[in-house]
C-alpha cells in the first residue's frame, strides 16, 4: 500500500476538507483513522455492511483501486468497477471510476457516466466539490461552476486552492472578469507560489480562449476591454500580455504595439514558458506571413512541452513543407488523448490527403459518433467515401453535414453538385452547382460541373 511518506499529505487534506483526486477511505487508511473501527484484515475498516456488501471489502477494494488510480495503472478502471458493482449506491465509486477513467483518456465513457450518475450526489461539501473537479476534466465547465458554487454554500473552504480551481472553470465558461478577480483572491491567500502558477497558467489559457471566441463573433472592442481590465488586477502576467500582443496585431492591426507586448509578456513570463512560444508562432504563421519565425517559435514550445495541443499547432503549420512529419506528429498527440475531436479530425483529414482513404474514413466516422452535431467530420468522411466511388454514402454524408448548418455549404454544395453528376442524376448536379455558384463566383469544381452538362 502507500508508504509513510503519504500520511502528512493525508493529514492536511483530511484537516482542510481537500481531498481532491484522493478517496476519502484512502486517506483515512492511510492515517488509520480509529473512526472507521478495526479489522485484522485491513486497518482501520469497519464490519458493518452497506448494500449487500461487507464495508470491510469495499473499503479494500477502493484502497486497491484508488493506490492503481494514482500510480496511473489501466488496473484502476476494472478494480473500481468492481467497487461499484459491490455497492451501486455508492457515489464515490462512481465518481472515482469517471475520474480514472478520466485520466486513462477515457473521457467519452466518463461523461456518459457522469450524465447517469451525476443526480445521485449527496449533500456532502467534498463530494460535491469532487464532481465540480472532475465535471472540468471533463469540459463541462458550465456545470463545473454549478457545483463548486454549490460546494461552498455546503461549507466547503474557500482557500486559495479552492478559489484558484473556481477561477480556472468560471475562465472556462466565459466569465472573464469574474475570473480574474478571484484567481487575484486566490494568490492573495497563497504561500505556495508554485501551485499557483498552476492554477495561474491554466486560468489565463481559458481566458485567452473565450476572447478568441469573442474576436470570432466581431466583438473585438469587448475583448480588448475584458484583457485591459484583467491586466489592471494581474499586472505582469506574461501570459495576458501575450494575449494583448496577439489582439493588437492579428484584430487591431497595430504590429508595433502587438510585438511590444509579446517583449513585455517574455520579459516577465521568462523564455521557458512554452506557452508563451505558442502564441507568438502562430501569430507570426498566422497574422505577420513570417512563416520561418513561426514555426522557429512553435517547435520551441514542443520543445518545452510536447503536449497535444503544442504538438497540433505545430503539425497543422508544417503540414503542407512537410506532411509526414505532421503525420507523425498528429499520432503522437492521438496517443495523448485518443478521444479528443480535434485530433482525430486533423487525423482524418491527413490519413485521407496523404491516400489511406480507408484508416481516414474509420478516424472520421469515430469523430463523428463523438459529436454527431459538427457538420466537418462528416464532409471529410464524405470526401473519403466519394474517393472510394461509394457516391451513395457520400451524398448522404454531405447532406447530414448541411443539415448541421456548415459554414462552409458553399464548398459542400460544389461536393453534393459533383457527387449527384457521379450517380448521374443531372438535374440535381446542376441545382447544387448552380447554389455553390452563387456563394463563391469563382468556385472552379461547380463551374466545371455546369460546363460539362451544357
Amino acid at each position: 500500500m502507500l508508504g509513510k511518506g503519504s500520511r502528512k499529505t493525508a493529514e492536511y487534506l483530511l484537516s482542510t476538507g481537500q481531498s481532491v483526486g484522493h478517496s476519502e477511505y484512502l486517506l483515512r487508511y492511510i492515517l488509520g483513522d480509529p473512526v472507521w473501527g478495526t479489522n485484522t484484515t485491513t486497518p482501520g475498516v469497519p464490519e458493518s455492511s452497506r448494500d449487500g456488501a461487507s464495508e470491510a471489502v469495499l473499503c479494500r477494494r477502493k484502497v486497491l483501486a484508488e493506490n492503481l488510480r494514482i500510480l496511473r495503472d489501466a488496473g484502476a478502471v476494472n478494480a473500481w468497477r468492481e467497487a461499484v458493482e459491490a455497492a451501486p449506491g455508492d457515489y464515490e465509486a462512481k465518481l472515482a471510476l469517471a475520474r480514472t477513467l478520466t485520466g486513462l483518456g477515457k473521457v467519452a465513457e466518463a461523461k456518459s457516466l457522469m450524465k447517469d450518475t451525476e443526480h445521485q450526489c449527496p449533500e456532502d461539501a467534498i463530494l460535491v466539490y469532487e464532481t465540480g473537479v472532475l465535471l472540468r476534466g471533463l469540459e463541462e465547465y458550465t456545470r463545473s461552476v454549478q457545483y463548486m458554487v454549490k460546494a461552498s454554500e455546503l461549507g466547503y473552504p474557500q482557500n486559495n486552492l479552492f478559489l484558484s480551481s473556481l477561477a480556472w472553470v468560471l475562465a472556462a465558461s466565459g466569465n472573464v472578469m469574474l475570473s480574474i478577480e478571484t484567481l487575484a483572491k486566490a494568490q492573495r491567500l497563497t504561500t505556495d507560489e508554485r501551485e499557483m502558477t498552476v492554477y495561474r497558467d491554466q486560468c489565463t489559457a481559458y481566458v485567452r480562449d473565450v476572447l478568441i471566441r469573442r474576436c470570432a463573433n466581431g466583438n473585438d472592442r469587448t475583448a480588448y476591454d475584458e484583457l485591459k481590465c484583467a491586466l489592471d488586477v494581474l499586472p505582469g502576467n506574461g501570459r495576458l500580455l501575450a494575449c494583448m500582443g496577439e489582439l493588437m496585431i492579428s484584430r487591431m492591426h497595430d504590429i508595433e504595439a502587438g510585438k511590444k507586448y509579446f517583449d513585455e509578456a517574455f520579459s516577465a513570463g521568462g523564455y521557458e514558458d512554452e506557452y508563451l512560444w505558442g502564441i507568438k508562432g502562430a501569430t507570426w504563421y498566422d497574422y505577420l506571413g513570417e512563416e520561418a519565425e513561426g514555426i522557429r517559435c512553435l517547435e520551441e514550445a514542443v520543445r518545452l512541452d510536447r503536449s497535444a495541443n503544442n504538438l497540433l499547432h505545430l503539425a497543422h503549420r508544417i503540414r503542407r513543407a512537410n506532411p509526414d512529419r505532421a503525420k507523425t506528429l498528429i499520432y503522437e498527440a492521438y496517443e495523448k488523448m485518443p478521444d479528443d475531436f480535434n485530433i482525430l479530425y486533423q487525423l482524418a483529414e491527413i490519413e485521407i490527403e496523404q491516400g489511406d482513404v480507408k484508416k481516414g474514413v474509420t478516424v472520421a466516422e469515430k469523430a463523428i459518433k463523438m459529436n454527431p452535431a459538427d457538420g466537418y467530420a462528416k464532409t471529410l468522411a464524405a470526401l473519403g467515401y466519394y474517393k472510394k466511388k461509394n457516391y451513395a454514402k457520400a451524398l448522404t454524408l454531405y447532406m447530414s453535414a448541411l443539415e448541421c448548418g456548415d459554414k462552409d455549404e458553399g464548398c459542400i454544395y460544389s461536393a453534393v453538385s459533383e457527387t449527384y453528376y457521379q450517380l448521374g442524376n443531372f438535374a440535381k448536379a446542376r441545382e447544387y452547382a448552380v447554389l455553390a455558384v452563387d456563394i463563391n463566383p469563382d468556385d472552379a469544381e461547380a463551374k466545371n460541373v455546369l460546363e460539362r452538362l451544357k
